[in-house]
C-alpha cells in the first residue's frame, strides 16, 4: 500500500462524515439545515456511514449492491475488497459476503 501513496496513486481522506452539507454551528443551533439522525452519537454515524441508516440498520450499501448483483447472476456471495470486516456495509437481504 505505500509504494502507491508514495507515487500518488492513493491517498488519505480527513474529515468525511454524515453531514448532509457543509454546517455551521449558528446553523447547527438553529436547526436551519439538514442533519442526520442521532449526530453526535458515534455508534449511529458508523451504522449511518455504512448503511445510510441509523444504528440497528440490517443492511448496508455493499450489501444491497450485493444484492443487485445476486439478482443478476445468481450468485449470494461477493467480496468485499476493503477489509472492514463483518459491519453493516457487508449485510445484503440476499448477498452474503
Amino acid at each position: 500500500m505505500w509504494p502507491l501513496f508514495d507515487s500518488q496513486q492513493r491517498a488519505v481522506l480527513l474529515n468525511v462524515g454524515t453531514l448532509v452539507q457543509p454546517t455551521t454551528k449558528a446553523q447547527y443551533l438553529a436547526r436551519s439545515v439538514p442533519l442526520p439522525p442521532k449526530l453526535f452519537s458515534h455508534n449511529d454515524q458508523q451504522s449511518v456511514w455504512q448503511s445510510s441508516a441509523p444504528e440497528g440498520a440490517t443492511s448496508g450499501r455493499g450489501g444491497r449492491m450485493g444484492d443487485l448483483f445476486a439478482a443478476g447472476n445468481g450468485c449470494r456471495q461477493w467480496r468485499d475488497a476493503g477489509g472492514a470486516g463483518a459491519g453493516a456495509i457487508n449485510l445484503g437481504n440476499v448477498a452474503m459476503a
